[in-house]
């Protein structure tokens, strides 16, 4: 983290966490997926749109999904869409408060006489985030309220590349991917997991805002836990849907 005075763009002080890290986004998703169908026998359907929860005939026990490719019979559903959530929930009458925080994002070839780091870079002032990964800095920062909206505009690029410029030194600005996300915040920054009030079967797993990929396998053990019933490993009311309840 670099503490600056605004006035000047003058980096004053940096904190360095020794035990901090980076990791591939990409390559971990992949190595789970891979490890859960090779190890476990998962099955990954892909363009399958959830139309419906099918329930057990005069009672609240999911027994599966309707989806556009027909009925899916499932013991248990846990819902873990990050954005996508909402209108999942919605077809259960149930609602969290829950919003899509747009970011901005660049990737940009690190020179190669700069070395790489396994450490983030935080600028508190412009709340800019620089991480190298392979012969790539990837850049992130910004956080608005603008729904899901996917325009990133001149003004965002140039922000961010001269933010990139103040924390790395010179770039080339010829070859850079742009791209924008959004993340799946619940009002309390708390993510949402366990139990669906007034449904079985069903269980929820998002809300994580941009700490998703830091918190993602602690919360699959959490999860998992609270479907079989086992002593969970934190206090799941902290993560429950029953703390919206009020709303």
């Amino acid at each position: 983290m670099c503490i600056r005075d605004s006035s000047k763009v003058k980096h004053v002080a940096a904190a360095y966490f020794p035990v901090d890290f980076n990791v591939n986004a990409y390559k971990l998703t992949k190595s789970l997926i891979d490890l859960s169908v090779q190890k476990y026998g998962a099955k990954l359907l892909l363009n399958h749109e959830v139309k419906s929860f099918v329930f057990a005939k005069d009672t609240n026990i999911c027994i599966g999904v309707l989806t556009n490719s027909g009925f899916i019979p499932a013991d248990d559903v846990v819902i873990s869409s990050g954005n996508g959530s909402k209108p999942l929930l919605d077809k259960l009458g149930r609602k969290i408060p829950m919003i899509a925080v747009k970011g901005y994002s660049l990737a940009i070839k690190r020179p190669a006489e700069r070395p790489a780091t396994i450490h983030n870079i935080y600028d508190e002032g412009c709340n800019v985030f620089v991480t190298s990964l392979g012969d790539e800095y990837r850049v992130s920062g910004c956080a608005e309220v603008a729904g899901l909206d996917y325009t990133f505009s001149d003004d965002r690029k140039k922000w961010l590349l001269d933010n990139t410029t103040k924390l790395v030194g010179n770039i080339d600005r010829t070859n850079v991917k742009f791209w924008v996300g959004h993340r799946p915040l619940s009002a309390d920054s708390v993510p949402v997991i366990g139990a669906i009030p007034g449904v079985s079967r069903v269980w929820i797993n998002s809300a994580h805002g941009a700490k998703g990929l830091g918190q993602c396998l602690g919360s699959g053990k959490l999860i998992k836990e609270i479907v079989l019933g086992e002593k969970t490993s934190l206090d799941k009311e902290d993560y429950s849907f029953s703390r919206f309840l009020f709303i």
